[in-house]
């Protein structure tokens, strides 16, 4: 029965190993324990560290400190004045290109539109007409155009893309015939708009429409009957030169106030620079609106510490993991009967659960689960009767009588065997080997996780070279 040679290529139980890394849990929890430590120690070492901001007391203070211990020469003093100068010009032209909607626009591609009232309501026709032009200035209606377009902008940046006129030449006046100072008695209301797509000119044009309908409704009850009818409501596409040049002028003006500013600060000595800093760009930074200082969190500390240490528990469990599936692939002991079977090919003539029934607690429950999972185990009988079935006149029970657990055994097996002798492993032992020659077999006996697989790998090979046939193998778990 020991014809088969050795198959190297067994298939890992992972059920088994799960169990083999639980039953490590004490391990573990203390991976865990330093896990949580180690990512609390990257926590603390990441966590960037407050910016404590001057208050503007404290700025001051620095700055008249400086003024008083520093002495400038009156030349470059006033190049300071000159730099100071150009960088708030530089300040106030960046705002504007950075805010401003004509900036924003393509003056290839600006809509134009226009909407267009006739009146003529005698002699308050100028009044009316003054009237109807000034609803641009309506706060109301500014509001509801920024909404209409979708910006959050200063009314001056709206004020730019928006405009009005009255009378047929298009200046803001009714015409006056000069010889007889008398009023022409009707007149062209014109407001213009101009934006970067179709659908925001018309909606500006729409609401403004709406707040001139609800004017000229009032007017009728206030001044009686006129004339007032929309003559044009048009969106077309143009190309704007205006814009362009406005958008060119202000570059222009941004790169040349820059210039300047690098020429002046360059030229200034290194004690006279870090006055300029202190003094000058300090008070310019003073004159801003002052706003409550906000600390404002990138990251949640809280889901930012978690995060930390959940990552180092989760390294440590790898490591961990890593650490005792190693131990397990290389560990050279038997680990059950099956891998016998698979490896050697041997018979198995039993299983014995040697594991504390009794035993409590965590280690007492993986056990169970463990047994419950092998089946149940086989008894000392039954061994007994599976040996007798072999039908062999003499048989040698091959074990290390140095465990307890398997001498045990094997003194049971003896009382209900009559053909059954015991003996060390052959090959540790000359005597057990004669006496094994006189035998028609042997039957080896393993403990899970004491016998190491080079044992029985040396005892087959014994038995192969000596011609001693292996009836099987007793596997004590």
């Amino acid at each position: 029965m020991n014809e088969n040679y050795y198959n190297e290529e067994v298939e890992i139980d992972l059920i088994d190993m799960m169990f083999y890394l639980l039953k490590k849990w004490k391990s573990l929890v203390v991976a865990i324990v330093l896990g949580a430590i180690l990512g609390g120690a990257i926590y603390m070492v990441k966590k960037p560290e407050p910016v404590v901001t001057p208050t503007p007391a404290q700025t001051e203070e620095k700055i008249v400190s400086l003024e008083e211990s520093y002495y400038v020469n009156p030349d470059v003093r006033a190049q300071m004045d000159v730099a100071i100068r150009y960088r708030q010009l530089y300040n106030q032209q960046l705002e504007y290109s950075q805010k401003s909607l004509i900036m924003q626009m393509d003056p290839g591609a600006v809509y134009t539109g226009e909407l267009e009232y006739y009146i003529s309501a005698g002699e308050n026709t100028r009044l009316l007409g003054e009237r109807f032009y000034n609803i641009l200035t309506e706060e109301r209606l500014l509001t509801e155009l920024k909404e209409a377009i979708g910006v959050d902008c200063e009314e001056q940046y709206l004020n730019e893309i928006i405009s009005g006129s009255i009378g047929l030449d298009g200046t803001s006046n009714i015409t006056v015939d000069n010889q007889n100072a008398d009023l022409v008695r009707n007149s062209v209301i014109a407001y213009r708009v101009s934006y970067m797509d179709q659908q925001s000119c018309q909606a500006m044009l729409d609401v403004i429409a709406k707040h001139v309908e609800a004017l000229n409704e009032e007017f009728q009850d206030t001044y009686g009957s006129y004339e007032f009818e929309k003559v044009n409501n048009s969106v077309r596409l143009i190309i704007n030169n205006d814009y362009l040049n406005k958008q060119k002028s202000c570059a222009d003006a941004i790169n040349s106030y820059l210039n300047s500013i690098k020429n002046l600060e360059n030229s200034f000595a290194e004690d006279d620079r870090e006055y300029y800093n202190i003094v000058y760009l300090g008070r310019e930074q003073a004159k801003k609106p002052v706003e409550t200082p906000v600390v404002v969190e990138t990251q949640d500390p809280v889901k930012e510490m978690v995060k930390w240490l959940v990552i180092g528990i989760l390294l440590l469990c790898v490591c961990w993991g890593g650490y005792y599936l190693m131990v397990y692939l290389l560990d050279s002991h038997v680990r059950s009967a099956s891998e016998l079977q698979q490896r050697y090919g041997l018979q198995i003539l039993g299983r014995v659960d040697q594991t504390g029934a009794e035993e409590k607690g965590i280690n007492g429950w993986l056990n169970r689960m463990d047994r419950k999972r092998k089946g149940k185990a086989d008894s000392v009988e039954y061994i007994a009767a599976a040996i007798d079935a072999l039908q062999v006149q003499k048989l040698q029970l091959c074990l290390n009588q140095n465990h307890a657990a398997a001498k045990g055994l094997a003194d049971e097996l003896v009382k209900e065997c009559n053909n059954l002798a015991v003996g060390n492993m052959i090959h540790l032992d000359s005597e057990s080997l004669e006496k094994a020659k006189q035998m028609d077999g042997i039957i080896l006996l393993a403990v899970a996780g004491d016998t190491e697989q080079k044992q029985i790998r040396r005892d087959l090979d014994v038995c192969r070279m000596q011609k001693i046939p292996v009836m099987g193998v007793i596997v004590v778990e």
